[in-house]
């Protein structure tokens, strides 16, 4: 500060470290001091309209010497004045403050200038100690929030691996997603979640368009058609990088879609296919007006690590996505190879089309009501449709003989179980039938055939396509004699309950007997066509088994 300018001491309130400082020195020297605001005095102040108006006039030293007042605006060490009256002024300059310096005074009796310089410069050293002190607590308090944060993050990218992982892509499309996106929320300090899928259109640039808001996490922000519109408006910005904006609300194309203060947006993409996209709306924090850094500021904002946090589990959720869809693609593949190879047999044995479908209907049912779960009884299902595969290894001539086989006969069927396993044993994504498939002919009471398992020890798929087995052929018509009643094979099951069935198993068929029979009345039973036949099936004609 130039000494040709008029100095301004205006009398104030120190903060709490120069208060604790110059108390502490009071104590020592048995005196009060006074607390001072050093500034340029101003005679007016221009108001916005350009006219002056007259601004607050204090005396411009506060009744200290000028000379003394001077020498405290520029000071940095404590500055001692002796009077005429042999006191001494004593001042301590305390550093800048929002509006000018801080500085204390105060006057002593007769005493050793350096004694007083000695405490002065101690006080004010302990004052830039504590200040310090107090600078290394708050970015203390900060590096801790955000080694919290980074923790979070790396929890929630953790997470989200072990769903990737362990997840069942039968189970749906957005699965992982219902699961991770509330983590990612708290994460990222979002109070809504938006997931957007992309609808493909050859009118529109780009070829995609949005197309519905599937699931959304925290308070529905955004009416669907207004959230196609907002995608539709900012999604080509997001394709390249993620979009953020934090004073949206602030400007005019806030006023489109409003409740929406801050957002962040992204694509979700797998190479150049558009899947969706993954919008984060408002922070749950505000930044209050006193706000006094950057870094603090920055926590009530949307920024880098929050796109990137974003962006990087919109890439996982579609190659996520992207996967399920080839495991429907392969699972559906393997399903038609199965039902080749049912045709294939029905193909063998026309008099018994029909059966291994009817076998796996019921025994999905069955399993059902037992208590497996989707994904069981699917399983279920397919190893019944394949139960028979072995009969493939087995000669025409016994398929299809018309009247009742010899033992020899017989013994040319009995080996099937052991042939399809055969069959299944080098697919390994058909390993999960083999259980079914060999082991159907086995009897609880161990009586049965191929290993004679006994009890619990024949796998339950096995111990359930027994009984639908038992059922399908004992109603069905053949050559050689007409299906039996219904009351006979209900007495027949029930009686072999705990010989050649499982009870459960039993009890359960009982359960579900009016929709089994259901199943078996309303059975139509389809097979591969020839050309010729194509056009009739085209028309809305079942294909038949042959004749």
């Amino acid at each position: 500060m130039s000494t040709a300018d008029t100095i301004l001491l205006a009398p104030t309130e120190p903060n709490g470290e120069a208060q604790a400082t110059a108390a502490a020195l009071a104590a020592a020297l048995g005196v009060e001091f006074r607390y001072w605001e050093i500034g340029q005095p101003r005679s007016q102040v221009v108001a916005q309209d350009g006219q002056a108006s007259p601004a607050r006039q204090p005396a411009p030293t506060g009744g200290l010497p000028e000379e003394f007042a001077r020498r405290l605006a520029d000071a940095q060490d404590p500055v001692l004045v002796h009077r005429h009256d042999g006191q001494i002024l004593l001042g301590l300059p305390f550093g800048e403050t929002a509006t000018g310096r801080l500085a204390a005074t105060a006057v002593l009796r007769a005493a050793p200038d350096d004694v007083v310089q000695l405490l002065a410069r101690v006080v004010l050293d302990d004052l830039e100690l504590r200040r310090e002190l107090s600078r290394c607590r708050d970015d203390l308090d900060l590096c801790a929030a955000q080694i919290g944060n980074d923790f979070e993050e790396l929890t929630f990218l953790r997470t989200l691996a072990e769903h990737l992982d362990v997840s069942d892509p039968s189970h749906g499309t957005w699965h992982v997603a219902e699961m991770v996106l509330p983590l990612l929320s708290a994460v990222i300090r979002a109070e809504s979640l938006v997931l957007v899928t992309a609808r493909h259109d050859a009118q529109r640039a780009g070829g995609v368009v949005a197309d519905e808001p599937v699931l959304w996490v925290g308070p529905r922000r955004l009416e669907d058609d207004v959230c196609r519109r907002f995608i539709d408006q900012y999604g080509a910005e997001a394709s390249i990088q993620p979009v953020v904006r934090n004073h949206f609300d602030e400007g005019p194309e806030g006023l489109a879609f409003p409740g929406v203060r801050k957002f962040v947006l992204t694509s979700m993409a797998k190479g150049d296919l558009v899947i969706g996209w993954l919008a984060a709306i408002n922070h749950v924090h505000r930044a209050e007006p006193h706000q006094e850094s950057l870094w603090r500021l920055s926590q009530f904002e949307f920024g880098t690590v929050e796109a990137s946090l974003l962006s990087s589990v919109a890439s996982m959720l579609a190659t996520h996505v992207r996967n399920v869809e080839l495991f429907r693609e392969k699972e559906s593949i393997l399903v038609s190879v199965v039902r080749a190879m049912v045709s294939a047999i029905d193909a063998k044995d026309p008099y018994t089309c029909g059966h291994s479908e009817r076998v796996a209907l019921v025994a999905r049912r069955i399993g059902r009501e037992i208590g497996l779960d989707d994904e069981q009884c699917e399983q279920l299902y397919l190893s019944g449709l394949m139960h028979d595969l072995g009969k493939l290894g087995v000669p025409d001539a016994v398929l299809r003989k018309a009247g009742k086989l010899t033992d020899e006969e017989r013994d040319q069927i009995r080996p099937h179980p052991e042939q399809g396993w055969a069959i299944l044993q080098g697919v390994d994504q058909l390993s999960y039938l083999i259980p079914g498939v060999l082991h159907h002919h086995e009897r609880y009471d161990g009586k049965g055939y191929p290993d004679g398992l006994a009890g619990e020890r024949i796998p339950l798929p096995a111990r359930i396509l027994a009984v639908a087995d038992s059922y399908d052929a004992m109603v069905s018509d053949r050559p050689y004699r007409k299906g039996m009643p219904e009351r006979d094979v209900e007495r027949i099951l029930g009686e072999g309950a705990g010989t050649q069935w499982d009870p459960k198993v039993i009890e359960a068929f009982f359960r579900a007997l009016p929709d089994i029979r259901a199943i078996w009345e309303k059975y139509v039973p389809h097979a591969p066509m020839r050309r010729d036949a194509q056009r009739g099936a085209a028309d809305g004609a079942p294909g038949r088994c042959p004749p």
